[in-house]
């Protein structure tokens, strides 16, 4: 009888350590990555090189995912960010354009108080006929920036800023449509 008493009750300690084991591996899975992708369609008309876009502009409020999880946002990061030319008339023409630099800045809408600029990314000497082929990936691997987009969840307005210097000339865009996409990923409490 003894024997068996003890057996219940190294079965029954070996069962809470189990469970024990297993709440503290769950506990140690509670963020989940969510992500959220937002589309901007900067255009440029009748302007000369070297060009700096008017800001195209978000509010990520009007997303209901990030509303969805907003509260539950611990960090953020862009996981990804691409640009494309739509459209393209201009001089030199699309299969002689290299633009020396393409640079997008993030700015936080100003009722934040942060006035810095943080750099998305850039290219460099890329055709435009190779940004109408299609989508090109721009590498994010800026710390500051990262940094910001952590504390996205309480500066959700925020705009984007582009500039086009053209490769070795002057030149003008009569037309150009492009789509850029940021997609930014949310590490979200689970629980």
């Amino acid at each position: 009888m003894k024997t068996t008493v003890k057996r219940i009750i190294v079965m029954g300690l070996c069962v809470a350590g189990f469970i024990s084991a297993g709440c503290e591996a769950i506990n140690n899975l509670t963020l989940v990555d969510v992500p959220i992708t937002i589309t901007l369609n900067p255009s440029v008309s009748n302007s000369v090189l070297p060009y700096t876009a008017p800001p195209e502009c978000n509010d990520l409020t009007s997303n209901t995912k990030f509303n969805d999880n907003k509260a539950k946002i611990k960090s953020g990061s862009i996981s990804q960010l691409t640009f494309q030319v739509m459209t393209y008339d201009g001089m030199p023409t699309s299969d002689k354009a290299i633009y020396d630099k393409i640079e997008y800045k993030l700015k936080f809408d100003p009722s934040y108080g942060d006035a810095n600029e943080y750099v998305l990314g850039s290219f460099s000497n890329v055709r435009v006929d190779s940004l109408m082929a299609s989508a090109q990936k721009i590498t994010v691997n800026n710390t500051d920036l990262n940094t910001a987009i952590s504390k996205i969840k309480d500066r959700p307005k925020f705009c984007i800023y582009s500039t086009y210097n053209l490769s070795g000339t002057t030149g003008t865009i009569t037309k150009m449509t492009s789509e850029l996409k940021v997609t930014f990923q949310f590490k979200v409490d689970a629980l």
